[in-house]
């Protein structure tokens, strides 16, 4: 999966960038905008897999394949916490 907002983010600021550099960097009201509406589409992609890893799971337990439920709903839930995260605009790191 493809995190936009973490790639944009990666072009803002090189790998390579400092500790001070990076927390000193404050983003232009255009830069803010293109992170924000990628946050806005990672939600969307994470809202997605949770849902696709929810319908596995419940064909999982359907064939009471549990362990695999499992570790379906656990990404589902993980996928979702990531889109609040994304919402509330808030970038988490890979």
């Amino acid at each position: 999966m493809t995190h936009q907002a973490q790639a944009y983010i990666q072009t803002l600021l090189p790998a390579t960038s400092s500790k001070i550099v990076i927390e000193s960097r404050t983003l232009s009201k255009s830069e803010e905008r293109v992170l924000l509406n990628s946050l806005k589409s990672d939600a969307i992609s994470y809202i997605y897999s949770a849902t696709i890893s929810v319908g596995d799971a419940t064909i999982g337990i359907n064939k009471q394949l549990f362990t695999w439920a499992t570790v379906k709903l656990y990404y589902a839930t993980f996928y979702a916490l990531r889109a609040l995260l994304a919402l509330d605009n808030i970038v988490s790191a890979q």
